[in-house]
């Protein structure tokens, strides 16, 4: 996982789900951090969708509904996860 910050060692890192961009296949982009992962949990809650993966490490993005069913999301779909270096939190 790439991150831009000055911590050295044994670290946590946390990444918030509203940058967490999911995708059907991987894409060239400014994201250095891009994740393959598998649909576990899918909440519903208004227009939003708590989508959580398992990418290695668990990871949770907030989608539209609408995103959702564009891609045709489901558990067990396998998708891929993407966001910044910067938007890593390390602490």
């Amino acid at each position: 996982m790439s991150a831009v910050s000055g911590v050295s060692g044994p670290v946590r890192v946390s990444v918030s789900l509203e940058v967490v961009i999911l995708s059907l296949k991987p894409f060239e982009s400014s994201a250095l951090n891009v994740l393959k992962g598998v649909i576990i949990k899918a909440d519903m809650s208004g227009a939003a969708v708590r989508v959580h993966l398992d990418a290695g490490i668990p990871l949770i993005a907030s989608i539209t509904e609408r995103s959702y069913h564009y891609l045709g999301l489901n558990i067990g779909r396998e998708v891929y996860a993407a966001f910044k270096s910067t938007s890593v939190k390390v602490y």
